[in-house]
């Protein structure tokens, strides 16, 4: 009962954080800059802020292309979390990231010092002719104010905007929102898919595992893992269907995620008599990335690897409790999505409101193998 109570607490005063982040940034851009880049604007150097979570980040690589686009000799920085370096390192638009770990999104990761910080803001000072916040912290606002860029573009601004003119809605997709700040300085948007560039070593890698797999048998990938405990469909259902798997398809099932959910994956592979092949800690993202573009399937929770298996071009099964798929569902062609407790509100607490257990345990093992069904 103590746990939970600060558990609650602990997420009062991230929102009332985000809130005040939130609305310092609005009000930074509206007195300060300019709602609209200028006519034939030209910038020869850009700097993108996305310092949170991995998935998030990867999501927003359509904004990258994007910018590109419209701003073809322009070079563009990135400042993330160092968590994203992965994400964004062969990416053929970006020149240099540059890494910041935010007290609000360093979950695994020590948060950056107040000396770092004071030294990567002196670092970017007055070095970009546009800056584009996707999603910034306090030290960004404080850039902001300091007039640290003559331009800038600013998505918190954007959503208390609409929200002021009663015209946001919940249903739009995270990588919507991120390409309508470019929609509404009139930027082009030709494409509003993500992407991610595996390393030619990667590739490699990706060959000559899956050469090593029996070829016969149809490769399934299933990531049982999310930092957010409640996205995680329970650990039995994972396992009973990995069997059904491997009995009634003969698939051969790996298991991923990162080091942190070894003991999960254990745990799932404890109450198995089949036998699953455990990947954990063994990857990295590219060499994730590239191994699921050579796979048949993959089944996941809302999720990085969830994002990045359907950015991939591979079939996917992926399981929503407390998350939205309307915002932040996978983009793939062969995407097929299981939420059963329509009435759960959307949420990201680190517990359950409504009946303390999580909505991820109303996911019938009958309701993943229908989905599987039609994508194996």
């Amino acid at each position: 009962m103590i746990h939970l109570m600060i558990q609650r607490v602990g997420d009062c005063f991230h929102r009332l954080a985000e809130w005040l982040v939130l609305s310092g940034s609005f009000l930074v851009q509206k007195l300060l800059y300019q709602s609209q880049l200028p006519k034939k604007f030209a910038p020869k150097k850009i700097l993108v802020i996305k310092l949170d979570h991995f998935g998030d980040l990867l999501i927003s690589t359509a904004v990258f292309n994007n910018l590109h686009v419209n701003f073809p000799t322009a070079t563009i920085d990135v400042l993330i979390g160092h968590w994203g370096k992965t994400v964004l390192e062969n990416h053929p638009y970006i020149n240099q990231l540059l890494f910041y770990n935010s007290p609000f999104f360093s979950r695994h990761a020590k948060a950056s010092s107040f000396w770092s910080a004071i030294r990567i803001m002196f670092r970017l000072w007055r070095k970009y002719d546009l800056v584009v916040d996707l999603r910034g912290d306090s030290l960004t606002v404080v850039m902001a104010l300091l007039k640290n860029t003559p331009y800038r573009i600013d998505r918190a601004c954007y959503q208390i905007e609409q929200k002021m003119n009663g015209t946001s809605s919940d249903d739009r997709h995270e990588i919507d929102r991120n390409l309508d700040l470019l929609k509404k300085q009139k930027l082009q948007i030709p494409s509003r898919i993500p992407s991610f560039y595996p390393s030619l070593v990667d590739q490699d890698w990706a060959d000559i595992y899956c050469a090593n797999l029996p070829s016969n048998r149809p490769l399934v990938v299933i990531h049982p893992g999310s930092p957010v405990e409640l996205k995680r469909w329970p650990e039995k259902s994972f396992a009973e269907l990995s069997e059904w798997l491997i009995e009634f398809y003969q698939a051969t099932v790996v298991l991923i995620g990162d080091i942190s959910e070894k003991k999960l994956v254990e745990s799932i592979q404890n109450f198995t008599s089949k036998k699953t092949i455990s990947l954990v800690g063994q990857t990295n993202f590219g060499q994730l990335g590239a191994l699921l573009k050579n796979t048949k399937l993959f089944i996941g929770n809302d999720s990085a690897p969830m994002h990045l298996a359907a950015m991939m071009g591979t079939s996917v099964v992926a399981l929503y409790g407390p998350s939205d798929p309307k915002r932040f569902g996978p983009l793939g062609i062969d995407s097929y999505i299981i939420r059963t407790k329509n009435d759960c509100p959307p949420c990201m607490s680190t517990y359950c409101k409504l009946d303390g257990l999580g909505c991820m345990r109303n996911i019938s093992l009958a309701d993943v193998q229908k989905a599987v069904a039609l994508l194996l």
